[in-house]
């Protein structure tokens, strides 16, 4: 589809203001882009464990943008701007004005290019769109779109790294939060005989279902939109979550819940600086405090962890193995 992006140059303070111009004008929808913002949310701490240095580098200047027909008439616009800069109490910044006609094709796509062939053992991760080579491995299919999941980054790599060292054999698999759905179809490919995949993004869903198509598994798969409290009609031999530190903590009294005895776990997406306070958690026989599960937001130390009495469990998991990859680490645990 082609549009026309058209951006105004304000400051913080004015953005709102401009953002809802652009919406009364007939935008189809509208983007702010201000380095404010993720100075703030880096401040707190609290919406995600991890952020790329140079979004904190980003360009000082707050653009707004809006999305139109390439055939829109911007006369208007230009008109409620200049009224807006000739009658405001505060620095509404420059409000310059550049369009650019755009497809979305364009960016939908451009990734691809850099998306090749991954070797992870004796996996290899494939773009759905190539041939893979014939180098003895795994061939998966995958195409990601706009779910999470195309191997490179290193807890996803991880996660596939250690699945490798279990016997999928006819065993059963629940991917938590499955995004593209690669762990879960990686098991299915290594010989497990059914995976249920679960997130709570439809479009996740919707991926999962076209790459297990690309594989030929579907028939050995579930697909189900949901969250952690999730019902299934059986507990599951290997467990894959591959979420960020505070989501497995929540994860925790759920995954014990369906999980087999003598099931294994492979969990993935923790922050090295974050490892021993996951150990600590999971290694307990006791279902953590709502403080403790928060903890991975509020830096509390892994000492200050507590336990709730009335929430114990008959299971214990064991470590079995624990990797590092750059800034992140992934964890094999069996459940005794």
């Amino acid at each position: 589809m082609k549009y026309t992006r058209l951006s105004i140059t304000t400051t913080t303070e004015f953005s709102d203001i401009v953002a809802n111009t652009l919406w009364d004008c007939g935008s189809m929808g509208v983007a702010i882009y201000d380095k404010n913002d993720i100075l703030s949310l880096a401040k707190q701490k609290r919406y995600f464990d991890y952020i790329d240095e140079s979004l904190l580098k980003a360009d000082p200047r707050v653009v707004v943008s809006g999305f139109f027909s390439c055939d829109f008439d911007y006369a208007a616009i230009k008109q409620k701007i200049e009224n807006l800069k000739n009658h405001a109490d505060f620095d509404t910044g420059s409000l310059e004005i550049i369009t650019k006609d755009e497809d979305s094709e364009d960016w939908q796509n451009a990734w691809k290019v850099f998306y090749k062939p991954l070797e992870i053992g004796k996996i290899t991760i494939v773009p759905q769109w190539l041939k893979p080579k014939d180098n003895k491995t795994i061939p998966v299919f995958i195409d990601p779109k706009n779910a999470f999941g195309t191997g490179n980054h290193e807890s996803t790599s991880m996660c596939i790294e250690l699945l490798q060292g279990l016997d999928n054999a006819k065993k059963t698999v629940l991917d938590m939060g499955c995004g593209s759905g690669i762990l879960g179809i990686c098991a299915l490919m290594l010989g497990a005989s059914h995976a249920c995949f679960v997130d709570i993004e439809s479009n996740a869903i919707n991926t999962t279902c076209e790459n297990g198509a690309f594989n030929g598994v579907l028939e050995r798969a579930n697909l189900t939109l949901g969250g952690f409290d999730t019902k299934f009609d059986t507990k599951f031999d290997i467990i894959l979550a591959n979420l960020t530190a505070d989501l497995l903590i929540e994860f925790l009294p759920y995954l014990l819940n369906n999980l087999n005895n003598g099931g294994k776990v492979v969990v993935s997406g923790i922050l090295n600086e974050y490892a021993e306070k996951v150990k600590k958690v999971f290694s307990a026989r006791k279902l953590p405090s709502l403080q403790a599960r928060l903890f991975c937001t509020k830096n509390i130390a892994v000492n200050d962890v507590s336990y709730g009495v009335k929430n114990a469990f008959s299971q214990k998991l064991v470590l079995q193995k624990q990797i590092t990859q750059n800034d992140w680490t992934a964890m094999l645990w069996e459940c005794k």
